[in-house]
């Protein structure tokens, strides 16, 4: 629940849309899990699928932006 900061990861997709790759550009996460966060949502990325298009293959930069779930129990952050 302390994790902050953000995560821009790449992620190519050919015409098909199969995602070719999907990497980390940068991090400035911060917190207990703050790599495993990355490579959890580089992995489930990787199983994305676009509706094929006219396009060729493409690089777009998706920004996950994390921030601490403030309340004034911290017992309420856990059942949410």
């Amino acid at each position: 629940p302390s994790l902050t900061g953000t995560v821009d990861v790449t992620v190519t997709v050919l015409a098909t849309g199969v995602v070719r790759d999907a990497s980390v550009a940068t991090t400035d996460m911060q917190g207990l899990g703050a790599r495993e966060v990355g490579n959890c949502l580089t992995t489930v990325i990787r199983n994305w699928r676009f509706d094929r298009g006219p396009y060729i293959v493409e690089t777009i930069v998706f920004p996950f932006r994390f921030s601490p779930i403030i309340t004034a129990d911290p017992r309420q952050a856990l059942s949410s």
